[in-house]
This record gives C-alpha cells, sequence and structure tokens, in this order.
C-alpha cells in the first residue's frame, strides 16, 4: 500500500494515452520531408522522455514501499512495543521514567531511520540515473556509465530522488508522532496515578483530616 501523499500525487505523471500520434493541426499540413523527420524525431524524443518518466515515477514508488515496509515500520514496530511494555505493572513503578526511555529509544529509531532512508534514496538515485541514461543516451552497459558526463537531462530524476526523500521522512514521522501520542498518554495517565497516590497519603497522614 503506498503512502496517503504518496510522489505520484505531487509530481503527476504523464499519461502515455495522450501521446499516442500527433495533433490535428500537424497532420492537416503538408510538411516538407526534412520538417516531417525532424518533427517525428521530437515527437519520438517526447514520447519516450515521457515514458521513462512513468516508469521512474513507478520505481519512486515501489522503492519507497519497500524502505518503509521492510526497514523503518519494524523500528516504529519495536518502539510500539516499547509503548506496551510500558503499560505493565512491573514497569509502572517508582523508578519508571518513561520520558527519557521514550526519547532514548525515539532518538535512536530517527537515527537509524535516517540511514535506512539515506541508503534507500541512494539505491534509488542510482536506478533512476540508469533508466534515463539507457532511455535516452544509448543502451551501454551500466559498468561503463559516467554519470557526471551524460548527455542527457537528470534534473527531473534529482527532483525526484528529492521528492521520495521527503516523502519516506514524513511517513516516518507521521507514524512516530502516533506512537508519541499514545506514549504521552501513557505518561500523562502513570504521574497522575502517582500524584493522586500520594497525595491520598498526604491526606490520609494529616492529623487536620483525621
Amino acid at each position: 500500500m503506498g503512502f496517503e501523499a504518496g510522489i505520484k500525487n505531487r509530481l503527476q505523471p504523464f499519461p502515455l494515452s495522450h501521446l499516442r500520434g500527433g495533433s490535428d493541426e500537424l497532420d492537416m499540413k503538408e510538411p516538407s520531408a526534412q520538417s516531417t523527420n525532424i518533427e517525428s524525431f521530437r515527437l519520438d524524443v517526447d514520447t519516450k522522455s515521457r515514458a521513462i518518466r512513468q516508469l521512474q515515477l513507478d520505481s519512486c514508488q515501489r522503492s519507497m514501499d519497500a524502505c518503509f515496509q521492510s526497514q523503518i515500520r519494524p523500528l516504529l514496530d519495536r518502539l510500539e512495543e516499547m509503548v506496551c511494555d510500558g503499560a505493565s505493572d512491573d514497569t509502572l513503578s517508582a523508578s519508571f521514567k518513561p520520558y527519557n526511555r521514550f526519547a532514548q529509544d525515539a532518538a535512536q529509531i530517527l537515527s537509524e531511520s535516517a540511514t535506512h532512508i539515506d541508503a534507500a534514496v541512494q539505491d534509488l538515485q542510482v536506478q533512476l540515473e540508469v533508466m534515463q541514461y539507457v532511455g535516452m543516451g544509448g543502451g551501454d552497459p551500466v559498468s561503463t556509465v559516467d554519470f557526471e558526463r551524460m548527455p542527457v537531462d537528470l534534473s527531473m530524476t534529482a527532483r525526484m530522488v528529492a521528492e521520495s526523500r521527503r516523502e519516506l521522512v514524513s511517513a516516518t514521522e507521521k507514524t512516530l508522532d502516533q506512537v508519541w501520542g499514545q506514549h504521552k498518554t501513557l505518561v500523562v495517565e502513570h504521574f497522575f496515578e502517582e500524584f493522586e497516590r500520594k497525595f491520598d497519603g498526604l491526606i490520609g497522614g494529616s492529623k487536620q483530616f483525621n
């Protein structure tokens, strides 16, 4: 299942059905053979570029979903388990410091998540660049590709990579916020109960109320 605000919603993929054939205006004209060849070449390049862009968008979505489900989701599940463990009777003791404990675990989760996101985005960038190069630059073996000297425009690829990173970070933080909301409830309930218990003890031990 993709993200609620996936990259496809942000970048608007190009429908390939709109690219078949020329416009009515072009069909009605009778250009010279040379201009026809040039126009045909331009349409072919444009169609190819849009098709590659669609493949790249699909690759972005698959990479984000895979990274989130296989790498980040287990980390967040671990955090959720910690929250549930914090609700047990053994944990709710005088030495229980849920905020400090959660803060440490949350920081570790974010650090690990960032590492996985960086690795996934780096792999995604290579995938997108190879798609762009093979599709527009000729089909050379991947091992011979010199990405620094590509005769193709990688600006859209860079934008997709940046957008994928933002979506992954956003999805991670959103889920973490949900877990934090659960944990805040646990913290408040625990300390409120502790306050009530100590306040009752104070009243019970006061001669004024006996």
